[in-house]
């Protein structure tokens, strides 16, 4: 692609370029070779937006662009399938993390939303459902009573939680077994 950039200075279109940039791609999931497409993504990226270049993505990518028909190979197509394949992985990785208390599932979740295209539908619910785990976990690694009483302050709407020190203490030790 910069080859012929730099043969046709100015005489490349905005158009021609986005149908050369989509041209490589697909050439690269024919490829179907995922290192092949990772690399074509990654000397693409001013063009193709919200990459993750990870295994799980790649794959999910490469699945997803080999359905697309020969006459819808563009670069709109391609961006949609990435931000949808984007969105399916963000909501089953937060998912996963709400199925157990591993702080690192959780982070990954989180980051794979806050990656999300910012006009996706449901990034907001997914955001929501991230910050309300975070809160959990905070319950879960509180090891003081004080801790315990911050965490349990910013989970809203539970009802019949002592302040008392003691009882607390019983929270923790409670959370830890």
């Amino acid at each position: 692609i910069q080859k012929i950039i730099d043969e046709t200075p100015g005489k490349v279109s905005k158009e021609q370029l986005d149908e050369l940039v989509a041209a490589a791609i697909f050439d690269a999931v024919d490829s179907k070779n995922e290192f092949t497409l990772e690399n074509t993504l990654k000397a693409n990226e001013t063009h193709v937006k919200n990459v993750w270049y990870d295994g799980a993505h790649i794959s999910e990518y490469m699945a997803r662009l080999t359905l697309i028909k020969e006459d819808d190979r563009n670069l709109t197509e391609i961006q949609e399938v990435i931000n949808a394949a984007n969105k399916d992985l963000a909501e089953a990785a937060v998912t996963a993390a709400e199925g157990g208390i591993d702080r690192a599932k959780l982070d990954y979740a989180r980051d794979l939303v806050a990656n999300l295209d910012a006009e996706e539908a449901g990034k907001k619910g997914l955001q929501d459902r991230v910050d309300a785990h975070y809160l959990i976990l905070a319950v879960n690694e509180a090891r003081t009573a004080s801790a315990m009483a911050t965490a349990l302050e910013a989970l809203e709407g539970l009802t019949g939680v002592s302040e008392d020190a003691s009882v607390l203490a019983d929270y923790v030790n409670e959370v830890q077994k």
